[in-house]
């Protein structure tokens, strides 16, 4: 795609990234929805490395979401709205 291309070239931008970023952000929300209200009783009753594991994941996977948003808001910021404009 053209405006990939365009995106991938002057900002590191591409459609994977966004792709990526939701993928990531359904997973962690997935984990994240079995730690507490009634689902949260099969976390607790984990064993404590277990637990630690299970929110170590976690932890990574909102470090790749904030890297990857990090990414997406500095394209927004710094692509010149001429470009943004043409390539939409």
């Amino acid at each position: 795609m053209a405006t990939e291309t365009l995106y991938q070239a002057e900002y590191g931008l591409s459609l994977d990234d966004a792709d990526t970023l939701s993928e990531k952000a359904l997973k962690l929300k997935a984990l994240l929805v079995h730690t507490y209200g009634n689902s949260g009783e099969a976390f607790r009753a984990m064993n404590d490395d277990s637990q630690d594991s299970y929110l170590w994941t976690c932890s990574n996977l909102m470090d790749e979401i904030a890297e990857l948003t990090t990414k997406l808001n500095k394209t927004r910021v710094t692509a010149p709205v001429s470009k943004m404009a043409a390539a939409a």
